[in-house]
């Protein structure tokens, strides 16, 4: 079926990954942040990046393009504790 059960919602995250990580909005203009803005938003990207990659995952899993464990893992290391402050 090639993904699509879950109407390729990691494909969106992927957009707000990108935007997030070269200081634009999802419309790619540039924004004027401040260093902190810039640390804090790179870290939620990567979080982001992380649930995208897991909901890719269960979209597969879902659509009989690949089995589990594939969604299981992917959401495991999602859930893995990131950096502390």
């Amino acid at each position: 079926m090639s993904g699509g059960s879950w109407e390729y919602a990691s494909h969106h995250l992927g957009d707000i990954v990108d935007a997030l990580r070269n200081d634009t909005c999802t419309r790619h203009y540039r924004l004027e942040l401040n260093e902190h803005q810039k640390r804090t938003r790179r870290q939620l990207a990567d979080l982001i990046e992380a649930v995208s990659h897991a909901l890719h995952e269960i979209e597969w899993v879902d659509s009989s393009d690949t089995s589990y464990p594939a969604d299981t893992d992917a959401i495991e290391k999602a859930l893995l504790p990131r950096g502390a402050p």
